[in-house]
């Protein structure tokens, strides 16, 4: 606690000013410009993400992407300054690298998780699946919404008014620990996900010998 409450200090004395000075044109065309760069980089990656988690496995790239997207969040709470508002770019190849590797593997990894699921019990569940992982990315993406407001409110920002430095760091703090605890937690819980490379090709050769005995027992 002695730690936190002197970094605390320290960074109360450097937080006098918001990152871009109260500018709203600067820091549009900072967002403007990540945009941007965001999407083109989001597009490129797509076969270089194909490629790299064809040859290491789905549930490495994946640990690769977490470990990634914690460190960008991190690296917010340094590069995030008003002597270089322009350096708050620098955590976008994390930031897009992790959440591309994300967005590719999970509906690929749901195919090897209803494979797994063929074998147990015989049964092709896609949909069951599918209707899942939707519904739960739909309470994700809103209470991303909800909490975000009140992230507000707990940090002390008023509406129309100069922030304090109290609330300027309280959100620094949200901004960087809260999507790397997360990002912390998913980790933890892909080290533990069973299926890895291997265990998914014994199950993909198991599923297509059980068909083919099957299709031989028709035919007979």
């Amino acid at each position: 606690s002695l730690v936190w409450a002197v970094a605390r200090s320290s960074a109360l004395k450097m937080e006098r000013r918001s990152v871009c000075n109260g500018s709203k044109e600067l820091a549009a065309t900072i967002a403007g410009v990540g945009t941007i760069i965001n999407t083109a980089m989001s597009f490129a990656l797509i076969p270089a993400v194909t490629h790299f988690s064809a040859k290491v496995g789905k549930r490495e790239t994946l640990l690769l992407a977490q470990g990634l997207l914690i460190l960008g969040a991190l690296l917010s709470w340094i590069v995030f300054t008003p002597a270089s508002p322009w350096l708050m770019l620098s955590t976008l190849p994390f930031n897009c690298i992790a959440l591309t590797c994300i967005l590719i593997l999970n509906g690929s990894i749901m195919a090897d998780i209803c494979d797994y699921d063929e074998l147990q019990t015989g049964l092709r569940r896609e949909g069951m699946y599918g209707a899942v992982a939707a519904f739960i990315g739909k309470v994700a993406f809103s209470s991303i919404g909800i909490l975000s407001g009140y992230m507000l409110v707990w940090s002390g920002y008023v509406e129309a008014d100069k922030q304090t430095p109290e609330a300027i760091h309280n959100m620094r703090v949200f901004f960087a620990f809260i999507p790397a605890a997360f990002g912390l937690v998913g980790l933890v819980l892909t080290l533990f996900f069973p299926l890895t490379r291997k265990k998914v090709m014994a199950v993909r050769a198991a599923i297509d010998a059980r068909r083919v005995a099957q299709s031989a027992m028709a035919d007979t």
